[in-house]
């Protein structure tokens, strides 16, 4: 009796309701996508510059295998429908011991920012 039109509509829709309220809506995507926004957010949320802004070979081998596992939590989010929490308890083997469940949301953030910043390009065609 007290639930509004739209929680009826969240009931019905089988994806979590984070999902659901999030401004820019989680939308599945294809591998070269995820590959893309890996990087972007690995460049924007995790890359910590050196004064010198050049790097030591096992920073970039550890820099690769971080943008791994940041493809590996996009996939589990975009494509699975899997939340951070969900992710942090029951496929920590795909991302830990590089991200932790505090990456995992600052993943989550930025994944709307890029698809922000993709509808805001197209809009500016």
């Amino acid at each position: 009796g007290y639930l509004t039109e739209a929680d009826i509509n969240i009931r019905k829709i089988d994806k979590p309701e984070r999902f659901q309220l999030r401004h820019i809506p989680v939308a599945e995507a294809k591998e070269d996508e995820l590959e893309e926004e890996a990087e972007w957010i690995y460049n924007g949320a995790f890359l910590k510059p050196t004064i010198s802004h050049q790097m030591p070979e096992e920073d970039k081998a550890k820099n690769i295998q971080v943008k791994k596992k940041i493809k590996n939590a996009l996939n589990y989010i975009r494509n699975d429908s899997f939340e951070v929490p969900f992710i942090a308890f029951y496929r920590k083997e795909h991302i830990e011991p590089d991200l932790k469940i505090l990456d995992l949301w600052r993943i989550w953030q930025w994944d709307e920012k890029v698809r922000l910043d993709y509808y805001e390009t197209l809009a500016l065609l």
